[in-house]
């Protein structure tokens, strides 16, 4: 049997070259290709989530509530910002504890149980009269039900000497005491007024803090702490002025707080903030895309 022609070996296919390298081949220029671009929106630039996270804050050197370093002389405890007394006990971890002098933490002790038994109302918690560190309140003004608050409680000032303490968790430095801030808390303030009740108006500025403020979360410019079961979460970033001064636009919601708010008299509102600060290395800073504010709450950087 004669043995089989042998086939000749298939040609080798061609590679596919550049097509720069083609043209440069041929002697004429390369055309450009299309360039590919990627947008990369920035997460948050510092996030505190888990006791993991928390834990090197305990070794601060600094008491973020007067500003002095540790010394021999001074006895330093822990801080828990916000009070562990807040939550309910399912939710006390992972918890964000700071050290402070032992005198700077009994000063603070008094406003601590008393925000604590305020918030204790949204879970439905009744305070003895004998141990109520504010003061129910109530006024008739118009409709079916009668307007109920409390008095005795400093909102404002418990919640900067928190601010102060998240910033200090955020950025390893103090926040002064005596620095200006602007703040809206998620609760009416009304003013006794020759025995009635004068409300303060809700501003044009704090709608377009809130409205800036979603803005920064929803293209994650933002830094944020988060505690407590996720029931506590602190979010801020870094803006400039008209003038090109720096300052911080932060919000502050604890579970859903603003139920606590009269909404059917007054327009829903969360608490956010500004002060002025050199922005910190490393800090997110905003953007200044603008979004319609048609579908959340005006007054609310978190609805």
């Amino acid at each position: 049997m004669a043995a089989p022609a042998s086939q000749p070996p298939p040609a080798p296919r061609a590679r596919s070259r550049p097509a720069a390298c083609a043209a440069a081949r041929a002697g004429r220029p390369a055309r450009p290709g299309p360039r590919r671009v990627t947008l990369r929106l920035d997460r948050s630039m510092a996030t505190l989530r888990t006791q993991r996270d928390f834990r090197p804050l305990q070794k601060l050197s600094f008491c973020y509530l007067c500003g002095r370093p540790f010394g021999p002389e001074g006895r330093s405890t822990g801080d828990h910002v916000p009070p562990r007394t807040v939550f309910l006990k399912s939710d006390r971890s992972p918890v964000l504890k700071l050290p402070v002098h032992d005198a700077c933490n009994q000063r603070e002790s008094t406003d601590d149980e008393v925000f604590g038994q305020f918030i204790s109302l949204l879970h439905g918690a009744v305070v003895p009269r004998e141990k109520q560190r504010f003061r129910a309140v109530s006024a008739d003004l118009g409709g079916e039900e009668p307007f109920a608050g409390v008095t005795g409680v400093e909102l404002n000032r418990i919640i900067w000497r928190w601010v102060r303490g998240f910033h200090a968790a955020l950025y390893r430095e103090v926040l002064p005491l005596a620095a200006w801030y602007g703040l809206t808390t998620p609760f009416p303030h009304a003013d006794q007024v020759g025995g009635t009740l004068k409300f303060q108006d809700l501003r044009l500025d704090q709608m377009e803090m809130a409205l800036t403020l979603r803005q920064q979360i929803k293209y994650g410019r933002i830094d944020e702490i988060l505690s407590c079961s996720g029931k506590c979460r602190f979010v801020c970033s870094w803006l400039t002025s008209d003038d090109g001064s720096p300052f911080c636009l932060y919000g502050l919601r604890i579970y859903a707080w603003e139920k606590l708010a009269d909404t059917k008299r007054f327009p829903p509102r969360g608490c956010v903030g500004i002060y002025p600060h050199p922005t910190p290395p490393g800090a997110a800073l905003g953007t200044k895309i603008i979004l319609p504010s048609t579908a959340f709450t005006l007054f609310d950087p978190f609805q």
